[in-house]
């Protein structure tokens, strides 16, 4: 069953952090291998196919890209994102003002 990834597009209009929970894939088989984790940053696309590029804002050391087979839940959080530059934010190849 998909999850509804129209709030987490809404929290992303609004510039605001998320927090992710995710089971991670094996890089060479595809499939789920049961860790899962948690990310918490700012969303800088959500690509046409549910795919999400997120900036850990805890680890702060690169963008992170999310299956949406992958996302088990999501939280907006109160506080925003501050975008850093180059990069846009998008959703659905819109650059989000």
């Amino acid at each position: 069953m998909a999850i509804d990834l129209s709030p987490l597009v809404e929290g992303v209009r609004a510039k605001k952090l998320v927090m992710l929970q995710y089971q991670k894939k094996d890089k060479a088989t595809g499939l789920h291998t049961g860790e899962i984790v948690m990310h918490t940053g700012g969303v800088y696309e959500i690509k046409p196919d549910g795919t999400i590029w997120l900036w850990d804002t805890t680890l702060n050391d690169n963008i992170r890209q999310f299956k949406p087979d992958g996302i088990l839940s999501f939280e907006i959080l109160a506080e925003d994102f501050i975008a850093m530059q180059p990069w846009p934010i998008k959703i659905n190849e819109e650059i989000i003002p």
